[in-house]
């Protein structure tokens, strides 16, 4: 770069490099990689920070990667990692060319994501998950929408590893149960385990059970069936005795689980309830009818929610709807008088478009 650059023009070009890291082509943070040697370190540390692996070429060449420059491991703080079977061979995932060495270099890695598109899962991705447990700074692990042979098979994988604190379990299922898992087996599992997101899983109530012994403070439950769980809420109230803040997604516009999972929330840490509910075609007037029947200010006005701080109540709808902040505002005030005194309604109107 040319010695006589002017002051201060040189941060202006570390700043194009970190908005250029937000796009989500990093077409251009490759570019600005092979500009010249001053801006290659910045846009390296980017381009390696977030990475996602869907192909088994590109398993293979960061694995190399990894093993030639082990010290770019530590630039790695994202990992996000899917088996497709797009132009897939039959056979061609049964083994990963990523070894356990590769993996030791990712001194850094807060968070790994698996996903599989295969069913059944491949039995070298088993193996290959757990092996991530060895990476030492890693608190989040997300596993994608993937059919498992039994209970027995997550429940295995999720237990190795100890040290997560955040961990998010959307669209998994299970063929059938498998063989009870002696928790002795994983020492120390889920010691620190702080928040727990189920998105979309048929029946959570086996996941709940699972790290019932742990000190949850947070807990994100979409449930894909509502009809499936309502008998084992009573987990909540005898196990769930630290938690602070729930956040509740309605299925298909289904605000009666809400209802019915609230009295078995019975911590005396509560302190913040989220409600995200769908509207679909339904009109607004309709959708705060069925608001006002469920009576959910009469049942946020007793134990153990009267220490509460905020409630936070985010509507999916229309265009047209969501711009009527002000009719929704009203409204939500007029059905949760009690919480409105308090000061604790933070209301959201999302356009679902925006979202999809």
């Amino acid at each position: 770069m040319d010695s006589d650059v002017a002051p201060g023009s040189f941060d202006i070009q570390m700043l194009v490099i970190d908005a250029a890291s937000t796009m989500e082509n990093t077409d251009v943070l490759q570019a600005c990689a092979l500009t010249c040697q001053a801006w290659l370190s910045r846009a390296r540390r980017h381009l390696y920070s977030h990475i996602i692996l869907m192909r088994r070429r590109q398993f293979t060449l960061l694995a190399r990667t990894l093993t030639d420059s082990p010290w770019l491991g530590s630039l790695v703080h994202n990992l996000r990692l899917i088996l497709t079977n797009t132009g897939v061979a039959p056979g061609q995932w049964d083994h990963i060319s990523f070894t356990p060495h590769a993996i030791s270099q990712l001194k850094s890695l807060r968070s790994v994501t698996f996903g599989c598109y295969f069913k059944p899962i491949p039995a070298s991705f088993y193996p290959f998950m757990r092996t991530f447990a060895t990476c030492p700074t890693l608190k989040v692990v997300y596993f994608l929408p993937m059919q498992f042979s039994t209970f027995e098979d997550i429940v295995r994988v999720v237990l190795s590893f100890p040290c997560v604190e955040s961990l998010c379990i959307a669209g998994c299922s299970w063929d059938k149960m498998g063989n009870p898992v002696d928790a002795s087996e994983y020492p120390g599992h889920g010691r620190s385990l702080q928040e727990l997101k189920l998105l979309d899983v048929r029946d959570g109530a086996p996941l709940l059970q699972l790290f019932a012994h742990c000190a949850i403070t947070k807990i994100m439950w979409w449930p894909s069936n509502v009809r499936w769980i309502r008998h084992h809420y009573a987990v909540l109230s005898e196990y769930y005795t630290m938690l602070e803040d729930v956040e509740l997604h309605c299925p298909n516009g289904n605000l009666e689980w809400v209802a019915d999972v609230l009295p078995y929330i019975q911590s005396k840490h509560f302190r913040r309830l989220a409600i995200v509910y769908p509207c679909h075609e339904q009109t607004r007037e309709k959708t705060m009818q069925l608001w006002s029947d469920a009576r959910l200010d009469d049942l946020l006005s007793g134990p153990p929610f009267l220490h509460m701080q905020q409630l936070r109540l985010c509507f999916l709808c229309s265009t047209a709807e969501a711009a009527e902040t002000q009719w929704w505002q009203k409204e939500i005030e007029r059905i949760f008088p009690d919480c409105h005194q308090r000061r604790l309604i933070k209301l959201e109107v999302v356009d679902r478009n925006d979202i999809e």
